[in-house]
């Protein structure tokens, strides 16, 4: 599923585009990993990485797995 396959226009007032959605949920794995990787286990970092390899694979591709993930998501029905 290609990006531009995903509506990214605000449907209800107040509801965020896919777009920002993939951006929130990225930046928050990515602080989680950091978090854990810093905290518990430097193994934990791997979750940052792996989320900035899918960031990259997604702008070469221009497909991203997180928004057809978050389309299917209760409040993006």
């Amino acid at each position: 599923m290609n990006a531009t396959d995903i509506p990214d226009t605000k449907s209800e007032k107040g509801a965020w585009s896919m777009d920002r959605q993939v951006r929130m949920f990225a930046g928050i794995l990515i602080l989680v990993g950091l978090a854990l990787g810093f905290s518990l286990n430097l193994s934990w970092v791997c979750l940052s990485a792996f989320v900035a390899i899918g960031m990259i694979v997604s702008a070469l591709t221009d497909a991203c797995a997180m928004a057809a993930f978050l389309s299917k998501m209760p409040w993006n029905r």
